[in-house]
């Protein structure tokens, strides 16, 4: 299946790309509620609270909603111990069949190597393969950043996730570009810090520009249509 992965600007042949990734950030750790636990703890130790626990016990609930069943899905996941018991929580919602593999590493590189070079396992007649990766607000980040291009300013405007936060990202379109558009609405993306620009070029990636220019015009022009035609 060709592709042309957002930002690098190159078609691969016969390249699968996955279906979706999906970007996870870990529960709420002991160091967000209290920071004074990094005295004692080193940062890479620091665990889950229970409240943290229950955040990534949903986000697995919400992807497996999103992705149904005869999925496939591989892991990334920083070595942090909060990272990987946030992996533990959100694995329980998928059986032994669906999860082809687990990497305990999470850098952008590595992730297209990966992909490029065809290391993530997948049965040859599924089409509904899925990337979950669960790491930290800055590395969610950075990886927006690289799939979509974005400047160095434009990262800097967008807010952190929340702990056990969901960032869904899909392929679509005939030009098969990841879009957060599919699964986010336009209130959330603002949210997040995408400006009104980045936010039409997520909706162009997910429904094509001929639709999202169209729709613009249209609500561009109600503004000047009398809409009183049937009062009297």
């Amino acid at each position: 299946m060709g592709n042309v992965i957002s930002g690098r600007g190159t078609k691969q042949k016969q390249r699968r790309w996955p279906k979706r990734i999906i970007l996870v950030r870990h529960g709420e750790s002991e160091g967000n509620l209290d920071k004074s636990v990094y005295r004692d703890v080193p940062d890479h130790r620091v665990q889950l609270t229970e409240r943290g626990k229950e955040q990534a016990k949903k986000a697995g609930e919400l992807i497996r909603s999103v992705v149904g069943q005869y999925c496939k899905i591989y892991f990334y996941v920083s070595p942090f111990l909060r990272t990987r018991e946030t992996l533990k929580e959100i694995g329980a919602a998928f059986s032994s069949t669906e999860i082809t593999g687990v990497r305990e590493e999470c850098f952008v590189e590595s992730l297209w190597r990966d992909i490029e070079m065809n290391k993530i396992p997948e049965s040859s007649d599924n089409d509904n393969l899925n990337i979950v990766i669960v790491s930290h607000g800055l590395t969610i980040r950075i990886l927006l950043m690289r799939l979509f291009s974005w400047t160095t300013e434009q990262v800097e405007s967008l807010t952190s996730p929340e702990n056990g936060e969901v960032r869904i990202m899909e392929l679509t379109g005939d030009d098969e570009e990841y879009s957060l558009a599919l699964h986010h609405d336009d209130q959330t993306l603002e949210k997040w810090g995408l400006s009104p620009q980045m936010i039409v070029d997520q909706k162009k990636r997910a429904y094509g520009p001929k639709v999202v220019d169209h729709l613009t015009s249209y609500f561009d022009l109600l503004p000047h249509i009398n809409l009183d035609f049937g009062k009297k």
